[in-house]
Formats: C-alpha cells, sequence, structure tokens
C-alpha cells in the first residue's frame, strides 16, 4: 500500500493497474510481461520485479520510469532467476 492508501497490483499481462484507497481503478501502464511482483516504498515509488529481464524497473505513483536496477546474471548489480521485489517502507 502507497503513502496516500492507494493500492497497485501488476497482471499476468504486465499491466499495472493502480486503485484509490475507495477501491476506484485510477491509473494503469505498461510493465514487461514478464512482471510478476510489485512494491511500494514510503515516498510512493512503485517497483516492479521483471522476472524474465532480470531487473527491477521503478516507476513513479502515476507510471513514469524513474529507473531500472539490474541485469541478468551472478555478479554485483545483477539478478538469477526467480526475482521478487520486496521493500520494508
Amino acid at each position: 500500500m502507497a503513502p496516500a492508501g492507494e493500492v497497485y497490483v501488476v497482471t499476468r499481462s504486465g499491466t499495472v493497474l493502480r486503485y484509490a484507497a475507495d477501491g476506484t481503478q485510477v491509473g494503469t501502464w505498461s510493465a514487461s510481461t514478464s512482471s510478476r511482483s510489485i512494491a511500494v516504498d514510503s515516498t510512493g515509488a512503485v517497483y516492479v520485479g521483471d522476472d524474465a529481464n532480470r531487473r527491477v524497473t521503478v516507476f513513479d505513483g502515476g507510471g513514469t520510469l524513474l529507473r531500472t536496477i539490474g541485469a541478468p546474471g551472478s555478479g554485483d548489480g545483477q539478478f538469477g532467476t526467480g526475482l521478487w521485489a520486496g521493500l520494508r517502507a
């Protein structure tokens, strides 16, 4: 849940859905079709785990891409398979 009570969901097709605290859908954007996890930090940044591309994409609450974290591999800053994003606010 985001700071203002919004809830974000990532679908199996890679669409991010944003819902207001009252349950009304208030936004949508496309992430990767291999997105399987989603988390929101205390500032409202949305982190989407992209399993096939082995990276985390970071968006603002409106869906603007802020940055990409990671790449495929086993070195520093790289992710293997089974990528799941998790945050502690």
